[in-house]
């Protein structure tokens, strides 16, 4: 029961998600550059969402176009855990955004499909990439530890834990690659 009451209180204090006591001093501060330093365009990214509140309404303000850049899907997304009424009053907000984006970017053809067909948006894919720098061969590399392999993880827990790198963590002390 307690789960279920915190995870009610969650669906209506964080709108449109977790980080939406972010958005004043977001907003604040994007106007203080806009309003120093000429900006063609603005770009967010998202998750978290928040970023696309902020990036809409400076767009708004200062009449230039805004990019809106998916990493995931928001209300059609896999990780979307919130209630039904929630989810039709979060798809509302997502749709009112997007309808003032100059365009949209996501990481996948699927991905970019779904926010074509749900929200009749122009949807761009832009793959996630790497750094082609050349890099020392493998066995010339200094290593960062005594373990066999050495993983380092960079992101965050927007999700929950579920989407964790710990079952890669796991497979390699399993195969005697860790410490």
């Amino acid at each position: 029961l307690r789960a279920a009451i915190a995870k009610s209180r969650g669906a209506v204090l964080e709108y449109p998600d977790a980080m939406v006591g972010w958005i004043p001093g977001a907003f604040h501060k994007a106007r203080r550059i806009c309003g120093t330093w000429p900006c063609d365009v603005v770009v967010s990214s998202g998750p978290p969402f928040s970023a696309h509140v902020v990036a809409a309404a400076i767009a708004r303000e200062w009449g230039i176009p805004w990019v809106a850049d998916y990493r995931d899907l928001w209300t059609n997304g896999t990780y979307y855990d919130k209630p039904d009424w929630r989810r039709r009053l979060d798809t509302r907000l997502e749709g009112r955004l997007l309808a003032s984006t100059a365009f949209v970017t996501t990481v996948s053809e699927p991905l970019a499909g779904d926010l074509r067909r749900d929200f009749g948006v122009k949807a761009e894919v832009a793959l996630n990439g790497f750094d082609d720098v050349e890099v020392e061969a493998f066995g010339q590399r200094e290593r960062i530890g005594e373990a066999r392999l050495n993983l380092l993880f960079v992101g965050n827990n927007l999700y929950g834990g579920r989407r964790s790198p710990q079952l890669l963590f796991d497979a390699a002390a399993q195969m005697g690659l860790g410490p």
